[in-house]
């Protein structure tokens, strides 16, 4: 299924914050309903720790842990003001093969 670029930023409705909203959100979601321990990462993180610069993530094989990291990182794209989220940090130092200006 391709994406329609032209729907893309078009919408006049607030952003969606909640991740559990943005899935229920999706128009063509690959399982009907997110996994029990899924929503309980998902919510923690809303409630307590979306503010956290560095969050790990531990989840048993098969656990869905793509899908929350992407919620995740969605929500933190939807937020305003965020400034984080879309803009890779660049590693640097002798071992990044990255030269500091």
């Amino acid at each position: 299924m391709a994406l329609d670029w032209d729907r893309i930023g078009t919408g006049d409705s607030e952003a969606i914050l909640r991740p559990r909203d943005i899935y229920a959100g999706l128009a063509n979601r690959p399982w009907p309903y997110l996994r029990h321990e899924q929503g309980e990462v998902l919510d923690e993180w809303f409630d307590h720790r979306r503010d956290d610069r560095d969050v790990v993530i531990k989840q048993n094989t098969g656990g869905g842990k793509t899908a929350v990291g992407l919620l995740i990182a969605q929500s933190t794209l939807n937020t305003p003001g965020s400034g984080t989220a879309g803009r890779p940090s660049m590693p640097s130092g002798p071992s990044s093969g990255c030269r500091p200006p």
